[in-house]
């Protein structure tokens, strides 16, 4: 009988801890699904509550709201600034100096140049005419004046070294003035002239500058002109002629003012050469200098 109680008791016993192991693990799972219930239903009405202050906030400061929203969109990664905008900076820089440049030659990179030129130069005529009527008279009594000179010239490229580069070339000139002078007669009459002097010169010029990008040139020439004297009156005793021809040597600079126009300064020295059958002494300026400006093409 005795192990048969032992055996009852111990399956009672055996039945009583199982039992109340599992109404212990119903009442625990039972009080965290009140307890995460009862969180949540906090939580909804906490946001509820959150969100309707924010409303409240919204309705009574829309402006700001706004505001709040730009500075979103403006800092969104769509618009945002360019991090680097000394990269852009310079891209922009690269692209106006791809977009301005010239693909034209030089005018001093140019195998062959012409020239269009314009000079002034102070011109005062010296010398004595001999006249039956008038005996003697010294024509430097017409005074100083500007004799104005057109040029034209050809110059060809003859070699670019470490020297620098040359030109030579030719040029012909015209200049041309008149002034008008009083003649006295032995009588003591005054007669009214004018006395025209025309100028034709023609030089052979070498033309130097240190490199193609200089802006400073030098040149030099020798040539021979030709110089007319006409005085012209509406009385046949003030009016005479006289011819000469004398040799030139010029050196000058020039300073390149754009693409194609130069301002030019000019010495020149002449001399008279040959003989005249007249019997007037007519005399050529030994020196003189000229200021002008020059367009190549």
């Amino acid at each position: 009988m005795k192990p048969i109680l032992k055996t009852l008791l111990l399956i009672i016993f055996t039945t009583a801890l199982s039992s109340g192991q599992a109404s212990g693990q119903a009442s625990g799972q039972v009080s965290k699904k009140a307890s995460g219930r009862a969180s949540g239903l906090a939580s909804r009405k906490s946001s509820i509550r959150g969100s309707g202050m924010a409303l409240a906030a919204a309705k009574k400061e829309p402006a700001k709201t706004l505001r709040l929203l730009a500075l979103e969109e403006t800092l969104s990664p769509s618009r945002k600034p360019n991090p680097n905008p000394k990269a852009l900076s310079s891209d922009a820089a690269v692209d106006g100096i791809l977009h301005l440049k010239d693909d034209s030659v030089s005018l001093n990179e140019r195998s062959d140049l012409f020239s269009l030129g314009f000079a002034l130069a102070p011109y005062r005529p010296k010398g004595q005419v001999n006249s039956s009527s008038l005996g003697k008279y010294d024509i430097s009594r017409a005074g100083a004046t500007l004799i104005p000179t057109v040029s034209m010239g050809y110059l060809t490229q003859l070699t670019n070294n470490s020297w620098g580069l040359f030109h030579g070339g030719l040029e012909a000139s015209f200049g041309y003035s008149r002034q008008l002078i009083d003649i006295v007669t032995p009588g003591q009459a005054t007669v009214d002239a004018s006395l025209n002097t025309t100028n034709l010169e023609g030089l052979a010029l070498i033309r130097w500058t240190r490199s193609t990008l200089s802006k400073w040139f030098a040149h030099t020439g020798l040539g021979i002109g030709q110089r007319n004297l006409v005085q012209t009156s509406n009385q046949s005793i003030g009016q005479w002629s006289e011819n000469l021809s004398y040799s030139a040597a010029v050196l000058g600079a020039a300073y390149q003012l754009n693409q194609n126009t130069f301002a030019e300064l000019r010495l020149a020295s002449r001399r008279r050469v040959g003989s005249s059958d007249s019997t007037a002494e007519i005399e050529v300026e030994s020196t003189n200098y000229s200021i002008g400006a020059k367009i190549l093409w």
